[in-house]
């Protein structure tokens, strides 16, 4: 299931709107719309959205790690701060210290998928995605004792939100995650997370929430 749905509210009335939010009949023969950036059209029933927003903004934002990033920084040696600050300078990737993610300059652009078809995932450009990722497992090795939550996001509209949509969410965070695996990540600091529209961004990218420092 989705991560939305394990935190939705234990009251039996906030959980049937999603449920039924959720469960929109699935368009086999639609695409996904064309424009990722594009802003998904509401729900026909006014009350679901509302119902479905609270546990969708619960699930985008994990519990913060107790020790601050900076607090980390400043136990670093300054070899190791000289490396931060050279990964941090190629302007690829960016410490969001307030919110505790990784943020990445350049959105991983991931090959169209039509909603039916088979849910893998596959980078456009491999080589521009490894360059970009090289970078996070680079940030990844100074902070070494930071966990992240690999969270793959879609634009997908209500009317998709179904399996398929989560599996493709789920599978672009996997393929993400295998990358950094590839560039000496240990899989263990690694945890992937699908989120299909509105259960994240609504947007088509990948985010890196860190839940361990």
């Amino acid at each position: 299931g989705a991560p939305a749905e394990r935190d939705a509210p234990p009251a039996e009335e906030a959980v049937a709107p999603l449920v039924a939010a959720s469960a929109a009949p699935p368009r086999r023969s639609a695409d996904v719309p064309a424009a990722e950036d594009a802003v998904p059209p509401a729900a026909p029933a006014a009350a679901a959205p509302a119902a479905a927003t609270a546990p969708a903004r619960a699930a985008a934002a994990p519990e913060k790690p107790s020790k601050s990033i900076a607090e980390v920084k400043e136990g670093m040696d300054s070899a190791t701060r000289e490396g931060l600050r050279q990964v941090l300078e190629s302007n690829r990737v960016l410490l969001d210290e307030e919110n505790f993610q990784i943020k990445m300059s350049a959105r991983l652009e991931f090959e169209r998928r039509h909603h039916g078809d088979p849910a893998t995932a596959a980078f456009q450009d491999e080589a521009m995605a490894l360059e970009i990722l090289r970078d996070v497992a680079r940030l990844l090795e100074i902070y070494a004792t930071a966990s992240v939550d690999v969270e793959g996001h879609t634009h997908t509209p209500d009317s998709k939100l179904d399996e398929w949509s989560h599996e493709l969410a789920l599978n672009r965070a996997e393929k993400v995650k295998a990358t950094l695996e590839s560039l000496g990540v240990s899989p263990e600091r690694l945890n992937a997370v699908g989120k299909p529209g509105r259960h994240g961004t609504g947007r088509s990218e990948v985010l890196f929430s860190i839940t361990h420092l």
